[in-house]
């Protein structure tokens, strides 16, 4: 690290110090580091006060490509990192369990479409499956792979049934103010993210005014659509998944086998009919959705394994995991009443039960 302490000479209180990063200091303050960082001379004109700067080569490298790139940035890698498949990879790997069909095809299909620097048209992900498998998790692990901001970025745009579309009378007003934003959003820079979250709740019509801006269009009105992402969440579809998995085991069948093609077929068909945005959409039979991804039911073993992440997030003893883990198991239920192959939750409600045998735990301890 390099540490420069700016003292005004004509003012200031030596005993009196603040110290800040480059990323917290005023445009006009970071320009004159940058400008002048070679001489090691920085003119501070802050009253009555010492600061002190620190920052690695790196910074200073990237000020000087992009110094308007204070806050979050459209053209620095920094911010939009394109190149994090091994992220996403590392992170589903270690915390998403029993889904081997997301972890095979998803990284997969965000890696070539980051990559691409000429895509035919954005990518366009419709998750599927049980509450509690992991569609939510893994929306967010893409939004943190991809921006330093995670889901907090302004790049990434999360629109919940029951909290913007809540009301089917307003579908119209809905429709323009979804091309609207999404139209905004995308002019401001290309490499945005759409999440759509409980698409069985949304108002039938409602996605098909994104259609124009997932198809095969180069550009709509001057503006480039091929570079975002939009990925759906739904429900819809999940008894269907789960039944065709409950076959397949019950068949002696490994759960590792079941493939991307034979779920997208059911997933399709299904949704295509159902009650909710999905319902006859032009999305469907339009053919623009990317992948249909099935998010398969839990089994018990995948079940420990989130029980024993959340376990080891609140620093619980290794020496009593196996007993806690069978604690929580307990507090869970499972279905169906005979074989009680999976989970009716999947891992959803795990950590709190995870806190509360904890609780219990440390508090006989004492």
């Amino acid at each position: 690290m390099i540490q420069l302490t700016l003292i005004p000479k004509a003012f200031g209180n030596p005993q009196r110090t603040t110290r800040c990063t480059m990323t917290h200091l005023p445009n006009f303050l970071l320009q004159s580091v940058v400008t002048t960082v070679s001489s090691w001379t920085v003119l501070c004109m802050i009253l009555c006060v010492q600061v002190t700067l620190e920052f690695s080569f790196g910074d200073v490298a990237r000020f000087v490509r992009h110094p308007w790139c204070v806050t979050e940035c459209c053209t620095d890698e920094i911010w939009i990192n394109r190149s994090n498949s091994s992220g996403l990879q590392k992170a589903l790997k270690s915390q998403l369990f029993g889904q081997h069909l997301v972890t095979d095809h998803v990284v997969a299909a965000v890696e070539a479409h980051l990559t691409d620097k000429d895509p035919e048209r954005p990518l366009v992900l419709s998750f599927h499956g049980r509450t509690g498998t992991g569609k939510n998790y893994v929306a967010r692990m893409i939004a943190e792979s991809i921006y330093k901001k995670g889901m907090n970025s302004k790049y990434v745009h999360h629109y919940a049934a029951n909290k913007h579309f809540a009301h089917e009378k307003r579908l119209d007003e809905y429709k323009s103010l979804l091309r609207s934003e999404v139209a905004a959003y995308t002019y401001s820079c290309p490499y945005q993210l759409f999440i759509f979250d409980e698409i069985e709740d949304m108002p039938e019509g409602l996605l098909d005014s994104l259609k124009p801006f997932i198809d095969y269009n180069v550009h709509l009105d001057n503006v480039d659509y091929r570079k975002a992402i939009f990925i759906f969440l739904s429900n819809t579809a999940a008894m269907e998944i789960t039944q065709k998995t409950y076959s397949h085991l019950s068949a002696g069948g490994n759960r590792e086998k079941i493939t991307l093609q034979e779920m997208e077929e059911v997933i399709e068909k299904t949704a295509y009919s159902a009650k909710g945005a999905f319902n006859r959409s032009r999305l469907i039979d339009s053919y623009v959705i990317s992948h249909f991804v099935p998010f398969l039911p839990l089994e018990r073993q995948h079940v420990r394994e989130c029980v024993r992440v959340a376990l080891r997030k609140r620093s619980f003893s290794r020496r009593h995991m196996n007993d806690a883990i069978d604690q929580v198991m307990d507090l869970l239920q499972f279905w169906p009443e005979v074989s009680k192959l999976f989970a009716l939750k999947g891992c959803k409600n795990v950590n709190e039960k995870a806190a509360l045998v904890d609780h219990q735990m440390r508090k006989t301890e004492l």
